[in-house]
């Protein structure tokens, strides 16, 4: 349907049902106020000649504050979808870094090749030296020889075998832990405590861009109606819409983050209006839970506290991995690695602060007061400037209507994270991040001039096109240059790291 009529179907999330009694009352009033007072009596309570300029002021100042939480929630809407953004494409850049710059599984170090080289000469050495002392024994030190050659080869093959073994694990490690790094941000950001709502990637599973097309969530009548949602609603929305992470989240790994008693959380939730003292209440409350866990080393104290935590360990899965040897950069990449992970959290602190500040209480309640006067008011001045009963009724509804509407779409959008369905789809963003994990862990290092871009190799089309087949290739050729990518990533990402 063009030009967006479709919208008008739309009605869960929408401000038009959520603000409709207003109008209606605004109506209401003017139906009494026609019948009850005649206009030509109100008249002539103003002065002849001169008209009130007291209401065009006062409209005047509530559409100024209208359009002031308007732009401010936008505002807030689209730094917190920028922030998020940010965040992942700091994340990916990190694990993009840290795997390309991985030592390549094929290459042995030119201190452990020495190294070898100089025991091969010295026990061929000691070869030579021992046939000549011991002529005799020829047949048994070559039987020794050949035993202790099968020896060297059965060693250089199992270290290198190991060698490719532990960066296969510090790749998957690496995606997991960042796949779960940002899923448990993303969880954080929209209230969702329960680690069960983090779920396995599945690549055929693209989460719903919205509650409303979310399959499994039930959407009640008295939701249409209601101002923003309930958090019953958006429970059961974090059940049905789960944050996937790649490689699923383990036993262990719920032990460490702390599992939380979704009741608890639930109550304490209930009990605040503020957002923020929910978060402070729940915390104090996983606190005082966990003095009487007996194994308080493998748990946090709250929910809030699990980005952190994971960052963390994300930091130390690098550094180890530096200190083993696995990661070789030079001193400036190294750096813009550092520079990047604090950049990922920055962008979480954003989003944050955007989440748990809200619109000032001054403000927001000028805002209502302004809006109740409104529509104590707006009846006398449609009597007045309408002689037409039934048009002063409907501009009289119209504008009351309006004000509130954009009140409400202000309220909805200024938290970008909580309040589905006009929230950001963070669900529907991991599962598009751990895409792009899973593509840039399935190009491994030897093949990184599998597109032809490697000028040195003119066996595969590198370097500058001639211009005569330029875009053009056939499937069998691309086949032979890109096997891993056949078919996706279902034959490369997913049976290794999934």
């Amino acid at each position: 349907m063009g030009w967006g009529l479709y919208l008008l179907l739309r009605l869960y999330g929408s401000a038009v049902l959520k603000t409709t009694i207003f109008g209606l009352l605004a109506a209401l009033q003017c139906i009494l106020l026609y019948h009850f007072i005649s206009s030509e009596e109100l008249k002539s309570s103003y002065t002849a000649g001169a008209p009130s300029l007291t209401f065009p002021a006062f409209a005047a100042t509530v559409a100024f504050l209208v359009t002031f939480r308007q732009t401010f929630s936008y505002n807030r809407f689209h730094e917190g979808r920028m922030a998020v953004q940010t965040m992942s494409a700091s994340m990916y850049t990190i694990v993009a870094y840290a795997i390309s710059f991985d030592k390549h599984p094929n290459k042995v170090d030119e201190e452990e090749k020495n190294e070898r080289e100089e025991e091969v000469e010295e026990e061929q050495e000691e070869e030579e030296n021992s046939r000549k002392e011991n002529v005799v024994n020829d047949t048994t030190t070559a039987r020794g020889n050949a035993s202790t050659a099968s020896n060297n080869t059965g060693t250089k093959s199992a270290t290198k075998s190991k060698s490719h073994l532990d960066r296969e694990q510090f790749r998957y490690n690496m995606v997991h832990a960042m796949s779960l790094l940002h899923g448990v941000c993303l969880q954080h950001l929209r209230c969702d405590w329960d680690l069960h709502n983090l779920s396995k990637h599945n690549e055929d599973l693209l989460p719903a861009w919205d509650s409303a097309s979310t399959p499994g969530f039930k959407i009640h009548f008295w939701n249409y109606f209601l101002p923003r949602n309930r958090v019953n609603s958006r429970e059961l929305f974090h059940k049905v819409s789960k944050i996937q992470v790649i490689g699923g989240v383990s036993r262990h790994e719920r032990r460490v983050l702390g599992e939380i008693n979704p009741r608890s959380i639930k109550t304490s939730i209930h009990g605040d209006k503020n957002r923020s003292n929910s978060r402070v209440r729940m915390a104090i409350s996983s606190s005082l839970s966990s003095l009487w866990n007996s194994d308080n080393t493998c748990s946090l104290r709250g929910a809030t506290e699990r980005p952190y935590r994971l960052f963390f360990s994300t930091i130390e899965l690098i550094r180890r991995r530096c200190e083993a040897g696995g990661i070789t950069m030079p001193p400036p990449v190294i750096a813009q690695l550092w520079a990047t992970l604090e950049k990922s959290i920055e962008s979480f602190e954003r989003c944050r602060a955007i989440s748990e500040t809200p619109f000032p209480f001054p403000w927001a309640q000028l805002i209502i007061v302004v809006l109740v006067v409104w529509q104590a008011v707006i009846p006398f001045t449609v009597l007045v400037s309408f002689n037409d009963q039934p048009f002063g009724v409907v501009m009289g509804m119209a504008v009351t209507w309006t004000l509130w509407a954009l009140n409400e779409v202000a309220r909805d959008i200024e938290d970008p994270f909580t309040h589905e369905p006009n929230d950001i789809p963070l669900a529907r963003l991991q599962y598009q991040f751990n895409e792009r994990l899973l593509a840039v862990a399935a190009c491994h290092q030897e093949d990184y001039d599998d597109f032809g871009w490697d000028s040195n190799d003119t066996r595969r089309g590198g370097g500058i096109p001639n211009g005569e087949d330029e875009g053009e290739e056939d499937e069998e050729g691309l086949a032979r240059k890109l096997p891993e990518y056949k078919g996706g990533l279902k034959t490369s990402a997913s049976d290794g790291l999934v």
